[in-house]
């Protein structure tokens, strides 16, 4: 009678993430033909090594950007091509 009150939240399970993508999915695709070392030595300068919070993932982030492009154009909005910003039109700190 007590078994409905356990809180599941806490307790620990074992996912495999290879299962959870599906195998034809576009990140799939692209993760087969796309190498992603330029773009670790490009931002290296960005990241601070050695102190503070670690910054996300730059693979990460293109992924989030490519995959967000790709949702949009499946509505029908398509996006002009990005465009460098120069560092000095993102703020200070940047």
């Amino acid at each position: 009678m007590e078994d409905w009150k356990k809180d599941a939240r806490h307790e620990p399970i074992i996912v495999d993430l290879e299962a959870l993508v599906p195998k034809d999915h576009l990140l799939r695709k692209i993760e087969k033909v796309m190498d992603y070392e330029w773009l670790y030595e490009r931002l290296s300068p960005y990241y601070c090594h050695n102190n503070g919070r670690p910054g996300t993932d730059p693979v990460v982030l293109i992924k989030k950007v490519h995959r967000q492009e790709g949702q949009l154009q499946a509505m029908g909005i398509h996006l002009r091509p990005l465009q460098m910003i120069p560092t000095s039109a993102l703020g200070a700190g940047y």
